[in-house]
């Protein structure tokens, strides 16, 4: 599934990079872009608990979720296709 989240406090490429290496740890989240200028994350993950452990990293590195869309949820047991 995909999500796209607006991120406080997001404004130079170490915030970036921070994000990017903090969010790799969680082996559900696969980071697709940081975009700098509009303080956006777009990201994929596979199920919801995996969504609130990167709303709860974010949160704890100083980078919280101001507002956030995210995708259908799929069964997750039929979803083959998840990093697709």
């Amino acid at each position: 599934m995909w999500a796209v989240a607006k991120i406080q406090h997001l404004k130079t490429d170490a915030d970036r990079l921070k994000i990017i290496r903090n969010l790799n740890r969680i082996l559900d989240i696969r980071v697709v872009d940081v975009d700098v200028l509009g303080g956006k994350l777009f990201f994929r993950y596979k199920n919801s608990f995996a969504f609130e452990q990167a709303k709860l990293e974010l949160y704890r590195i100083g980078y919280p979720m101001v507002t956030y869309t995210r995708s259908g949820e799929p069964n997750e047991s039929t979803d083959q296709s998840y990093w697709t």
